[in-house]
């Protein structure tokens, strides 16, 4: 099983974030894991305990971001609790074209 979420970098304040989609592999057996053990795991969200595993809908709040922490450690959040990345992210894939050019077979 992957586990995708956006790595989010911030440089400046001014300048908005880098986002770039990153992915991880976890166990087949993470889905059926108890609350504690993906909190462990890492696969909840660090400030209001989404479960990503739960939530695998088109829900936009419950896209994982991969921020820095206060501890300055590298943590997941959702975007209900990152709003300006959830903004950014939807303002990227608002400039994506509608349909993408297919690469022709080799």
């Amino acid at each position: 099983m992957y586990f995708a979420y956006i790595r989010a970098s911030t440089t400046d304040v001014r300048n908005p974030p880098e986002l770039e989609p990153a992915c991880r592999e976890v166990p087949d057996e993470a889905r059926r894991w108890s609350r504690r053990r993906a909190k462990r795991a890492r696969l909840t969200c660090a400030r209001c305990g989404l479960d990503f595993r739960r939530h695998t809908e088109r829900d936009p709040a419950a896209v994982a971001f991969e921020v820095t922490g206060p501890d300055s450690l590298p943590r997941f959040e959702c975007g209900g609790c990152q709003p300006d990345l959830l903004a950014a992210l939807t303002a990227a894939v608002a400039t994506l074209p509608e349909s993408l050019p297919r690469q022709a077979p080799a």
